[in-house]
């Protein structure tokens, strides 16, 4: 059997234009992602939460510090990292360890608590 081209091709079209299109809608736009905050912004609302707690903030110093009502924690501000001293080397830096959790993953009162649990045990420990 012998086809032309052309038949082939008047064919195919024949079956193109009588298949149906499918409906294209256009995509819904993307929600946009929550900016994160930055690190500096997390802590200054951090120190803001804790000084509203009763703790006594210092924010103008080279460390700033946060220090519980009850004298026995605190917590350092550094750049990028929170660290806490607790019971008897609350004063001094040299003793004090990183919470290793990024601030901006967490509420406020979340990471408070989190670091209270630490704390708690650390101060308890014979290590300090």
């Amino acid at each position: 059997m012998y086809c032309s081209m052309g038949s082939i091709l008047r064919t195919m079209l024949s079956i193109l234009e009588s298949a149906e299109t499918p409906d294209v809608s256009p995509e819904a736009p993307k929600a946009k992602k929550a900016k994160r905050p930055t690190y500096q912004s997390a802590q200054a609302a951090l120190m803001d939460h804790l000084e509203k707690q009763g703790w006594t903030v210092s924010k103008g110093l080279a460390v700033p510090h946060a220090t519980s009502p009850d004298k026995e924690r605190r917590l350092w501000f550094k750049a990028q990292a929170i660290w806490f001293t607790a019971g008897n080397n609350v004063n001094n830096f040299k003793g004090a360890r990183s919470l290793h959790d990024d601030v901006r993953d967490f509420t406020p009162d979340q990471y408070i608590t989190k670091a209270e649990k630490l704390m708690s045990y650390a101060a308890g420990s014979p290590d300090w």
